[in-house]
């Protein structure tokens, strides 16, 4: 019985790993468009236009 315990630790540590890299990656594919949107503006920008637009 005395393996039983940190059996349970470790399984709690998977999940806890799982749910950190789903967070990450739903974190990225949320940012993904605004920091897209940002390095379109800034490469108008940098080709030297003045109407440059923020979608």
């Amino acid at each position: 019985m005395a393996d039983e315990r940190p059996r349970r630790r470790r399984d709690y540590v998977g999940i806890l790993t799982l749910l950190l890299v789903v967070l990450v990656l739903l974190g990225g594919w949320l940012l993904f468009p605004r920091l897209h949107s940002e390095m379109m503006w800034q490469d108008c920008v940098a080709s030297g236009r003045t109407n440059c637009e923020v979608h």
